[in-house]
This record gives C-alpha cells, structure tokens and sequence, in this order.
C-alpha cells in the first residue's frame, strides 16, 4: 500500500496544471450532462474536485455541443477547469476552444508488434499537434499508453514508457498522465483485481520508477527562462567541425553561417 501512496503522490506532482484529485464524466454534452455539478456540496464547489473531464475521443460532430456545456461550466464551477482527451489527428485543432486543458492520447502499442517495433514516434507527433492546436499560448497535456491494446499487443517496457515520457516533455507537453490503473489495463493483468501477481507488481514498479524521475526533475522542466537570456558556449572550432561543453541540463543555440 505504501508503494501505492507513494507512486499516487508523485503522479500528482506531476500534473504540473493544477492538483488533479478528482474529475466528474458526463457522456452528454448538454445540459442534462450537467447535472452532476448542480449536486455538488460547498457553494458550489466540492473543493476536493479539480474539475470535470467532458470529452473522450469525441467525434467532430460533438464539438458544437461539447463548447456549450464548457461555456455553462465555466458559470456553474467558474473555480473548476474542464478537460479533454482526443485523437492526435488533423481534427484536434478543432476543439481549442472546447476544454480549459486540451490533450491527446496517442497508444502506439497496438496490435502485433511490427517487426521493426512499434512506433513510438507517434506520441511526438500527436503532442506537437495539440501544441499547435492550442497556438502553444496555455499548458496542455499528454495522455500516455499504460495498458495492452488488444490481445495482441503487450504492455509498454521501462524504457518505452521513459522514451514516450520524454517526447512528451520535449514536444511541450506541461502534464502527463497514463492510462490506466483501472478496468482494461493494470487491473486485469491478474486473474483478479485483489491478487498483486509478479506482472502486476512489475508492472507498477515501472510506473513509479518513469512517474518518480520525471518529477524528480520538476525543479529544471518548470524553471522559466527569460527571452534574452545570454549563453556563452565555449566553442573549439577544427575546420567544418566544432565541439562544446554543456553543463547539467544546460541547452546551446546556434546560428551556422555558410
């Protein structure tokens, strides 16, 4: 349990968009799917609620409704933000202004395994497309493969799952998540739910070694650093080659004229 505890503690403080506990679904974007807020205690807001997870994967064609019930969640639960999950592809730019947080989801683990394996390329590319989806101008997230997709497919390793992470960050992503701990994923690698096999136990060591080191580094990834800061790189220049040194976490930008 402990390990539990530990492992949902650094997830948290990797949501760097806000203190994640809890999020309400309604599969209707209307207002009966609104219900839920109305039942909330406090006034309004049940402040142990981050906010509402309204959009799944949704089709285009629920976009106009999904934007009506982020504009009455907005006056219902002004304190709350809305969330959103979709498919990382040409359409996404269509739901911007939809969710207070955008992200895509992008499970290259699917099906048999390719023989020049799975493409993992995809969670950059999908994280680039929300970052221009949202005109990079506010944070967004990235939803990351924790489950097996299809009978076929298998669960991502320790260093697939540090690989998919770091793309994530590089592309801009300010949040990640992985799905999932619950039903179709961790919670059937067992027989049952209740019995912690050697897979299960495997597999939740990997989630917290790749949650652990990501948020071990959250001190340098949230550090803002002003537009004209000045480096000075020490450059040893042999012909058409030049070599430099680089300190911890440090990054060199280079103009080439030729």
């Amino acid at each position: 349990m402990h390990r539990l505890v530990a492992l949902l503690s650094a997830v948290l403080a990797v949501l760097v968009v806000g203190p994640v506990h809890v999020m309400a679904q309604r599969s209707t974007p209307g207002p009966s799917g609104d219900r839920d807020v109305h039942r909330l205690p406090g006034a309004p807001r049940d402040l142990r609620s981050a906010g509402y997870y309204t959009i799944d994967e949704c089709l285009s064609s629920l976009q106009p409704g999904a934007f009506g019930q982020y504009q009455r969640l907005r006056t219902l639960d002004p304190g709350s933000m809305t969330f959103a999950a979709l498919l990382g592809d040409l359409e996404i730019v269509l739901w911007r202004d939809s969710a207070a947080v955008l992200a895509s989801d992008p499970y290259p683990l699917f099906g048999p395994e390719p023989a020049g394996g799975y493409d993992l390329a995809q969670v950059a590319e999908w994280t680039a497309r929300t970052r221009r989806a949202v005109k990079d101008a506010r944070p967004f997230m990235t939803v990351l493969q924790f489950f097996q997709f299809t009978s076929q497919g298998r669960f991502p390793t320790l260093a697939e799952m540090r690989n998919m992470a770091y793309m994530a960050i590089v592309e801009g992503a300010k949040g990640l998540m992985w799905w999932s701990l619950g039903q179709e994923a961790l919670d059937r690698v067992c027989d049952r739910s209740t019995i912690w096999c050697s897979q299960r136990t495997r597999l939740t060591h990997q989630l917290e070694a790749v949650v652990s080191e990501v948020a071990s580094l959250e001190p340098v990834l949230l550090t803002v650093y002003g537009e004209n800061r000045a480096i000075t790189p020490t450059l040893t220049a042999t012909g058409a080659t030049f070599t430099d040194t680089f300190g911890p976490f440090e990054a060199h930008v280079y103009v080439i004229s030729y």
